[in-house]
Order: C-alpha cells, then sequence, then structure tokens
C-alpha cells in the first residue's frame, strides 16, 4: 500500500510538473501567435495603404505639375507667369479677376488703372522669366531617358530670367553661337536683334521636338504649324505669325500663346510615352 501510495505521489508530481510545461508552452504560443498575428495586421494595413497611394501616384503627371501651362485671358502662362507682350485695354472700368487689375478710365489722379485706349503691358521680369521656365522644360524634355526621342539642333542653357540658346548650325555640330534669351526696355542700336535670334533659335527646338513625336506617335500633332519662312536669317513662324519680337506686341503675345500651347503638346506625349 505504502508502495502504490508513492507511485501515486509521483505520478501525480510528474503530472504537475508536465501540465505545467504545457500551460508554459501553450503561452508561449499564444503570445508569438498575437505577435504574428499583429505583423499581419500591420503589413496588412501597410500593403493597403500603400495600394491607395500607388494609385494616387499613378494618376501624377510629375512634367505638367512642375510645367503648369495655362491660360490668363490673352496670354499664355507657365507656372502663373505670362508669356507676351501687350494687349488693348478691356472696356471702361472693366476688371481683369485673375490679375486684380482695374482698366479704364480713371478720375485723372496719378494712381488708379490705365486710361482707355491704352493698352495693359507685362513687365519683362515676367516674360524672361516664363522664357526660362520654357527653356527649362526644353531642355528637362531632351533630357527624358530612355524612351524620350527629343533632339534639339540648338544647345539651351537654362538659366531662370537670363536664360541663353547656343546656336548652331547643323544637328549635332560642336560649335555654338550663345544669345541672350531675356531683354529690358534698354535702347539698343540694332534693337532686339539677339533676343530675336534666340526665340527663332527656341522655336527651332519646338519644331525639332515636333518631328521627333509625329514619328513616335502619329496622334500627337501640334494644334499651330511650325515654319521655317526665311533659311539664311532661321526666321521662324507659328500658326502663320512671325515670333520675332517687334513694335506689334498684341500679335507677339499670339505667337506665344501658339507656342505654350504647342509645348502643351509635347507634355501630353512625354505623360503618355515616357513618364509612365
Amino acid at each position: 500500500r505504502k508502495r502504490r501510495k508513492r507511485i501515486q505521489q509521483l505520478l501525480d508530481v510528474a503530472t504537475s510538473e508536465q501540465q505545467i510545461r504545457l500551460e508554459h508552452r501553450h503561452n508561449e504560443l499564444t503570445k508569438l501567435r498575437v505577435v504574428k498575428l499583429e505583423a499581419y495586421l500591420s503589413a496588412r494595413q501597410r500593403t493597403n495603404h500603400a495600394q491607395i497611394w500607388l494609385g494616387h501616384a499613378q494618376k501624377w503627371n510629375v512634367t505638367n505639375d512642375c510645367f503648369h501651362i495655362w491660360h490668363r485671358g490673352p496670354f499664355a502662362t507657365i507656372n502663373g507667369l505670362r508669356l507676351g507682350a501687350e494687349v488693348p485695354s478691356p472696356s471702361c472700368n472693366e476688371k481683369d479677376s485673375s490679375s486684380g487689375l482695374t482698366f479704364g478710365s480713371h478720375d485723372g489722379g496719378s494712381g488708379g488703372g490705365l486710361r482707355n485706349n491704352d493698352a495693359f503691358k507685362v513687365s519683362w521680369v515676367e516674360i524672361n522669366s516664363a522664357l526660362g521656365l520654357t527653356t527649362l522644360l526644353l531642355a528637362s524634355l531632351e533630357k527624358k531617358q530612355p524612351g524620350c526621342p527629343i533632339r534639339f539642333q540648338h544647345d539651351l542653357v537654362p538659366m531662370g530670367s537670363t536664360s541663353k540658346i547656343g546656336l548652331r548650325k547643323t544637328m549635332g555640330a560642336a560649335a555654338a553661337t550663345y544669345y541672350n534669351l531675356y531683354s529690358d526696355d534698354s535702347f539698343s542700336l540694332f534693337g532686339k536683334r539677339n533676343f530675336n535670334l534666340a526665340l527663332n533659335g527656341l522655336l527651332k527646338c519646338l519644331l525639332d521636338a515636333a518631328e521627333a513625336v509625329e514619328k513616335r506617335d502619329r496622334t500627337i500633332v501640334l494644334p499651330h504649324e511650325i515654319e521655317l519662312t526665311n533659311s539664311n536669317q532661321n526666321e521662324m513662324t507659328i500658326g502663320k505669325i512671325p515670333v520675332t519680337f517687334g513694335t506689334d506686341g498684341e500679335q507677339w503675345t499670339r505667337a506665344m500663346k501658339y507656342m505654350l500651347t504647342d509645348v502643351k503638346w509635347l507634355v501630353a506625349f512625354v505623360s503618355k510615352h515616357v513618364d509612365r
């Protein structure tokens, strides 16, 4: 009887120890399951969050966001900067809601809006900045690799409102003559000859890009045709309007609007074939 009792006690102790070990093991596995479940739920939540942002990112257009081309009345704008010289003033006391300026007659004081029949002129600071952004945009399109066929005959040097263009006689030529793509109201004996050469060079770059794009995608056709009217002086027209800056500021404003519209088409091509 004592022996059976002793064996029973040993079995009870062994059973108790085994039960304790099993409970410890169960607790460890339960804790591990909770940790793994939390990690899984966290990873699933991060995946869902990443998928949402991926959907948003697929709708982004980096080039279009960095260089937003739009219009403000008769002016084309790039990142809010107007590219154009002047337009006739609207009717008396009419307000331009986009710029906050009031046109028309005033009470004769020194301040206020413009008098009747005056033209609203854009400052050269704004024009030079807009041309600098346009130069930077075209230079960025040329450097997009791979998949972007755009190459220019001339050398674009984007430097903000003091950008330059190096004119080459042929595609790939090493020698280039650089002209300033900015101007001001100061007097010059030769007028704005160098500025106009740079402008025509910029339009030639746009023509090079258009020809390269049309070979790749026939659906991308520039809305305003670019033509070389004088091969000796490299004079270009867009929509039958010369881009040379002269006395007709309203016509030049229209030409610049056509030019930025064509640049917008190039951005559409890059968004379709390169940025995706």
